[in-house]
Protein backbone atom coordinates (compact mmCIF):
# COMPACT_ATOMS: atom_id res chain seq x y z
CA UNK A 1 0.00 0.00 0.00
CA UNK A 2 1.32 3.44 -0.86
CA UNK A 3 0.83 6.56 1.21
CA UNK A 4 -1.68 8.18 -1.14
CA UNK A 5 -4.55 7.58 1.34
CA UNK A 6 -2.65 9.66 3.91
CA UNK A 7 -2.58 12.57 1.48
CA UNK A 8 -6.32 13.03 1.93
CA UNK A 9 -5.61 14.13 5.52
CA UNK A 10 -3.28 16.81 4.18
CA UNK A 11 -5.70 17.91 1.49
CA UNK A 12 -8.85 17.83 3.66
CA UNK A 13 -7.64 17.97 7.30
CA UNK A 14 -11.11 17.96 8.92
CA UNK A 15 -11.78 14.45 7.56
CA UNK A 16 -9.83 12.99 10.48
CA UNK A 17 -12.77 13.92 12.73
CA UNK A 18 -15.39 12.07 10.65
CA UNK A 19 -16.32 8.41 11.19
CA UNK A 20 -15.58 5.96 8.41
CA UNK A 21 -12.88 3.74 6.88
CA UNK A 22 -10.36 6.59 6.93
CA UNK A 23 -10.13 6.03 10.70
CA UNK A 24 -8.12 2.84 10.02
CA UNK A 25 -5.64 4.99 8.09
CA UNK A 26 -5.53 7.35 11.06
CA UNK A 27 -4.84 4.41 13.42
CA UNK A 28 -2.00 3.25 11.17
CA UNK A 29 -0.56 6.77 11.14
CA UNK A 30 -0.75 6.84 14.95
CA UNK A 31 1.14 3.52 15.04
CA UNK A 32 3.79 4.95 12.73
CA UNK A 33 4.12 8.01 14.99
CA UNK A 34 4.54 5.76 18.04
CA UNK A 35 7.19 3.71 16.22
CA UNK A 36 9.15 6.86 15.36
CA UNK A 37 8.85 8.24 18.90
CA UNK A 38 10.11 4.89 20.25
CA UNK A 39 13.06 5.06 17.83
CA UNK A 40 13.71 8.62 18.96
CA UNK A 41 13.90 7.53 22.60
CA UNK A 42 16.24 4.66 21.73
CA UNK A 43 18.46 7.06 19.77
CA UNK A 44 18.54 9.48 22.70
CA UNK A 45 19.76 6.71 25.01
CA UNK A 46 22.53 5.58 22.66
CA UNK A 47 23.49 8.89 21.02
CA UNK A 48 27.16 9.61 20.43
CA UNK A 49 27.25 13.25 19.21
CA UNK A 50 30.69 12.71 17.68
CA UNK A 51 29.49 9.77 15.55
CA UNK A 52 25.90 10.23 14.35
CA UNK A 53 24.58 7.02 12.80
CA UNK A 54 21.63 8.33 10.81
CA UNK A 55 19.11 11.12 10.25
CA UNK A 56 17.68 10.94 13.77
CA UNK A 57 21.11 11.15 15.42
CA UNK A 58 22.09 14.09 13.21
CA UNK A 59 18.83 15.87 13.98
CA UNK A 60 19.26 15.32 17.73
CA UNK A 61 22.79 16.75 17.59
CA UNK A 62 21.54 19.83 15.72
CA UNK A 63 18.62 20.24 18.15
CA UNK A 64 21.08 20.26 21.04
CA UNK A 65 23.31 22.85 19.28
CA UNK A 66 20.42 25.20 18.61
CA UNK A 67 18.60 24.68 21.91
CA UNK A 68 20.04 27.67 23.75
CA UNK A 69 21.15 29.83 20.85
CA UNK A 70 18.10 30.32 18.66
CA UNK A 71 14.54 30.87 19.90
CA UNK A 72 13.12 30.59 16.37
CA UNK A 73 14.83 27.30 15.55
CA UNK A 74 12.78 24.79 13.58
CA UNK A 75 14.88 21.96 15.02
CA UNK A 76 12.43 20.51 17.52
CA UNK A 77 10.98 17.08 18.20
CA UNK A 78 7.71 17.50 16.28
CA UNK A 79 9.54 18.65 13.13
CA UNK A 80 11.93 15.72 13.40
CA UNK A 81 9.05 13.24 13.64
CA UNK A 82 7.28 14.87 10.68
CA UNK A 83 10.49 14.93 8.63
CA UNK A 84 11.12 11.26 9.38
CA UNK A 85 7.58 10.36 8.31
CA UNK A 86 7.99 12.49 5.17
CA UNK A 87 11.23 10.69 4.27
CA UNK A 88 9.64 7.30 4.86
CA UNK A 89 6.40 8.11 3.03
CA UNK A 90 8.03 9.92 0.13
CA UNK A 91 10.40 7.03 -0.54
CA UNK A 92 7.63 4.45 -0.31
CA UNK A 93 5.23 6.41 -2.51
CA UNK A 94 7.82 7.21 -5.16
CA UNK A 95 9.09 3.64 -5.35
CA UNK A 96 5.61 2.09 -5.50
CA UNK A 97 4.40 4.49 -8.18
CA UNK A 98 7.58 4.12 -10.25
CA UNK A 99 7.15 0.33 -10.19
CA UNK A 100 3.44 0.57 -11.04
CA UNK A 101 4.05 2.92 -13.98
CA UNK A 102 7.13 0.94 -14.99
CA UNK A 103 5.06 -2.22 -15.41
CA UNK A 104 2.49 -0.36 -17.49
CA UNK A 105 5.20 1.29 -19.58
CA UNK A 106 6.96 -2.03 -20.21
CA UNK A 107 3.69 -3.68 -21.31
CA UNK A 108 3.15 -0.84 -23.78
CA UNK A 109 6.76 -0.87 -25.01
CA UNK A 110 8.04 -4.47 -25.16
CA UNK A 111 11.08 -3.34 -27.16
CA UNK A 112 12.20 -1.16 -24.24
CA UNK A 113 11.52 -4.05 -21.84
CA UNK A 114 13.68 -6.35 -23.95
CA UNK A 115 16.53 -3.83 -24.15
CA UNK A 116 16.47 -3.30 -20.33
CA UNK A 117 16.36 -7.05 -19.73
CA UNK A 118 19.34 -7.67 -22.02
CA UNK A 119 21.36 -4.92 -20.33
CA UNK A 120 20.55 -6.20 -16.83
CA UNK A 121 21.43 -9.81 -17.70
CA UNK A 122 24.67 -8.68 -19.38
CA UNK A 123 25.77 -6.68 -16.32
CA UNK A 124 24.35 -8.76 -13.44
CA UNK A 125 23.85 -12.21 -14.85
CA UNK A 126 21.36 -14.35 -12.96
CA UNK A 127 23.21 -14.85 -9.69
CA UNK A 128 23.26 -11.47 -7.92
CA UNK A 129 21.20 -8.41 -7.06
CA UNK A 130 22.05 -4.96 -8.44
CA UNK A 131 23.96 -2.44 -6.35
CA UNK A 132 24.61 1.29 -6.66
CA UNK A 133 28.00 0.44 -8.18
CA UNK A 134 26.20 -1.04 -11.21
CA UNK A 135 24.48 2.22 -12.20
CA UNK A 136 27.25 3.35 -14.56
CA UNK A 137 27.01 0.05 -16.44
CA UNK A 138 23.20 0.23 -16.79
CA UNK A 139 22.71 3.51 -18.70
CA UNK A 140 19.71 2.38 -20.75
CA UNK A 141 17.89 0.93 -17.74
CA UNK A 142 18.62 4.01 -15.64
CA UNK A 143 17.43 6.29 -18.45
CA UNK A 144 14.25 4.20 -18.71
CA UNK A 145 13.53 4.62 -14.98
CA UNK A 146 14.11 8.37 -15.29
CA UNK A 147 11.79 8.52 -18.29
CA UNK A 148 9.08 6.63 -16.38
CA UNK A 149 9.38 9.09 -13.49
CA UNK A 150 9.26 12.03 -15.90
CA UNK A 151 6.32 10.68 -17.87
CA UNK A 152 4.19 9.47 -14.97
CA UNK A 153 2.76 11.60 -12.22
CA UNK A 154 4.45 9.54 -9.52
CA UNK A 155 3.64 11.91 -6.64
CA UNK A 156 0.04 13.07 -7.14
CA UNK A 157 0.12 15.44 -4.18
CA UNK A 158 3.36 16.81 -2.78
CA UNK A 159 4.35 16.91 0.86
CA UNK A 160 2.48 19.56 2.80
CA UNK A 161 4.57 22.54 3.94
CA UNK A 162 3.89 25.31 6.45
CA UNK A 163 5.43 28.77 6.61
CA UNK A 164 7.15 29.75 9.85
CA UNK A 165 6.99 33.49 9.18
CA UNK A 166 5.26 35.85 6.73
CA UNK A 167 6.87 35.74 3.29
CA UNK A 168 6.37 36.79 -0.33
CA UNK A 169 6.47 34.46 -3.29
CA UNK A 170 6.17 35.78 -6.83
CA UNK A 171 4.36 38.86 -5.56
CA UNK A 172 1.93 36.96 -3.32
CA UNK A 173 1.87 37.56 0.44
CA UNK A 174 1.89 34.31 2.41
CA UNK A 175 1.15 34.70 6.15
CA UNK A 176 2.94 32.80 8.91
CA UNK A 177 1.57 29.35 9.77
CA UNK A 178 0.05 29.03 6.26
CA UNK A 179 -0.24 25.43 5.03
CA UNK A 180 0.45 24.76 1.36
CA UNK A 181 0.17 21.60 -0.69
CA UNK A 182 2.13 21.53 -3.96
CA UNK A 183 0.44 19.69 -6.82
Amino acid sequence: MTFFPLQIFNLVPFIKHLPGPQQKIRQNLDSLNKFIFDELEEHRKTLDPENPRDFIDSYLVEMKKQQGSNEDSTFHENNMVRSTIDLFAAGTETTANTLRWGLIYMMEHPDVQEHCHEEIVRVLGFDRFPSMDDRAQLPYTLATVHEIQRYANIVPLGVVHQTTQPTKLRGYHIPAEQISCPT
